[in-house]
Formats: C-alpha cells, structure tokens, sequence
C-alpha cells in the first residue's frame, strides 16, 4: 500500500499482509468520516490486487486498465462521485 495512509499503519500493514499471503476477504468494509480516504484506499487495495507485480506498478496492462477506470470487476458502492457507482439495487440486478 502506498504511502498515502498516513496514520493507519496497522490497517496497511493488514491489508498489504492480506495480497502478500494472498489471503482476501470476499468483502471489505470501509466506514468512516467523509474525507477521511476510504476510496482512496479502496482504489489502492484494489489496484495492488490486480496488478501483475502485486504492487500497483501503474505500469502494467491490469493497472493500465484500472487507471483508466476501464477495469470491467472493480466497482465502488456508495461512493457517487465515482464514475463507476453501483448501488445496492444495481448489484442485486447483476446476481440474479
């Protein structure tokens, strides 16, 4: 995870421990202030999970992809001011 989590070594250390071990939860839940980074994190999670290197190189063509919010699997829930948001509705709709 970059550097960017400022504060939240342990949730990085976890996360990070999480790809290395490749030990992923089926789902994660990010709650908190607004503004705090919770997207931002998502992405990075998300990206590293993706990417070819496992580091989120940006390089690769998974982090190509990702970067150009062209990824066909990643999609943010209830954050709207991604151009990708789903809602709950939206995913019951795709499950059926």
């Amino acid at each position: 995870m970059s550097d960017f989590i400022l504060g939240n070594e342990k949730i990085r250390h976890h996360l990070r421990e999480s790809i290395i071990k490749r030990s992923i939860s089926h789902a994660y839940i990010l709650a908190g202030d607004k503004g705090i980074g919770k997207s931002k994190i998502a992405r990075e999670f998300a990206m590293e999970l993706i990417c070819e290197k496992n580091t989120g190189c940006g390089e690769c063509p998974a982090c190509r992809q990702f970067l150009a919010d062209a990824y066909p699997d990643f999609f943010l829930y209830g954050c709207r001011r991604q151009r990708k948001y789903r809602n709950r509705q939206d995913s019951r709709k795709y499950s059926e």
